[in-house]
């Protein structure tokens, strides 16, 4: 009994945090892409290729924010071609978060976009697809950002 109340209690103190830096490093590694060069594509995809109404929470410390389709897009199609789609609605979010499901691993490259991680219930999320035809023009424009071949 005073385990389980040790881990909610770790847990309690570790809400309102961003994700941890290691486990999102660990995402990165498995995806073999760098932070930096993603980061560095978003901010240059800003503002033509986020939608309008998903603009006003983007900022240059937060390039990942409302990406989560374009990136996951973009790591099914050219990075990660086996993985899976899914997405969740995370609370106090009015849109699906989307994410991709690789030999079993989470990898959620913009997870940092939310300043509480702890919310984000990746056991409630649901297998997804993306629209057609895929992969779309921002993902696309990404790909070759980072430097993929979109031929």
């Amino acid at each position: 009994m005073q385990c389980m109340e040790l881990i909610v209690s770790l847990g309690e103190k570790n809400k309102n945090m961003k994700i941890q830096e290691k486990k999102l490093e660990k995402m990165f590694i498995l995806a073999g892409i760098k932070k930096e060069n993603l980061y560095n594509a978003l901010r240059q995809m800003y503002p033509e290729y986020l939608k309008p109404d998903l603009r006003k929470d983007w900022s240059e410390d937060n390039p990942t924010r409302n990406f989560c389709y374009v990136v996951s897009e973009f790591l099914k199609c050219f990075v990660l071609v086996n993985s899976s789609p899914y997405s969740l609605i995370v609370p106090g979010d009015n849109y699906k978060h989307y994410f991709v499901v690789d030999n079993g691993n989470i990898i959620d490259l913009t997870a940092e976009q939310f300043l509480d991680y702890s919310i984000i219930e990746y056991q409630e999320a649901k297998k997804s697809h993306f629209m057609n035809p895929s992969p779309s023009k921002r993902a696309k424009k990404l790909a070759k950002l980072m430097k993929y071949d979109i031929d």
